[in-house]
């Protein structure tokens, strides 16, 4: 009897031990599975951490690539403006000099032709001593006008018309001058070798009162009465004829008379 229970009691604490045993391994393996999942839980954290952060670091870079593009375009469209201004700046001064050029070259060339029709005046004897003094001194204005205007280098627009204006004024001055009666007066051959300007017409055309208005009127009429003559000299109508002459013999009898 006390040999079965000794054996139950072994066989007891045999089970027991296994049992013991079982649940430590299980509660061991519970341990290591809870440990793995809170370590596998740990590192999917980590890895959207990482994600989150590469693609924040991405939007960065975008949003910097982005600032750095505008801010490139930005850049190339001032450069393109300033290149624009320059470009036009260098076409203005390029036709500031073409219009210095040109001003400077027909001035000189006016002036020239002016010094030979005042010697000319001179050599005929259709000036006075003092008309000459005048003449010269009206040249002399223009060289020095010239000269203060090309002070800085070019002719500006406003100066270019003020200077031609006044060749303009001493061209009409010696055209006035050396066919007035103070001296011997020199005929109008453009119209005709009997043709003589009338005094008080040069009187007027030299005067210091003619304003721009009233000397553009005479240059036209002047021309236009020039033209008349060579349009009378060519193959006309009895009818253009007629309409031409009597505009010509009104201009002529209102500046000029026959001899």
């Amino acid at each position: 009897m006390r040999n079965k229970i000794s054996l139950w009691i072994i066989t007891a604490g045999i089970i027991m031990a296994a049992v013991v045993m079982a649940y430590a391994e299980n509660n061991s393996e519970s341990k290591a599975d809870k440990s793995s999942a809170i370590a596998a839980k740990k590192a999917e954290r980590e890895a959207e951490r990482e994600a989150k952060k590469a693609e924040w670091e991405t939007k960065k870079a975008e949003r910097l690539a982005a600032q750095e593009e505008k801010k490139t375009k930005t850049e190339e469209k001032k450069a393109a403006i300033e290149a624009k201004k320059t470009e036009a700046n260098e076409k203005k001064e390029e036709r500031q000099n073409e219009l210095s050029r040109q001003i400077n070259a027909k001035t000189e060339k006016r002036q020239a032709n002016q010094a030979k029709r005042i010697q000319h005046g001179i050599n005929k004897g259709y000036l006075t001593e003092d008309e000459i003094n005048k003449l010269n001194s009206q040249q002399q204005n223009i060289e020095n006008i010239q000269q203060q205007f090309n002070s800085d280098g070019k002719v500006a627009k406003d100066e270019a018309k003020q200077l031609l204006q006044t060749i303009n004024t001493a061209s009409l001055n010696i055209f006035s001058e050396k066919h007035d009666t103070d001296g011997k007066q020199m005929s109008v051959y453009r119209i005709g070798n009997n043709v003589k300007l009338k005094d008080e017409v040069a009187q007027k055309l030299a005067g210091e009162d003619l304003n721009k208005a009233e000397a553009k009127v005479y240059l036209e009429d002047f021309h236009r009465t020039v033209e008349l003559k060579k349009l009378l000299n060519g193959d006309l109508s009895d009818t253009e004829r007629a309409k031409y002459q009597d505009e010509y013999d009104n201009l002529l009898n209102k500046y000029f008379i026959t001899i």
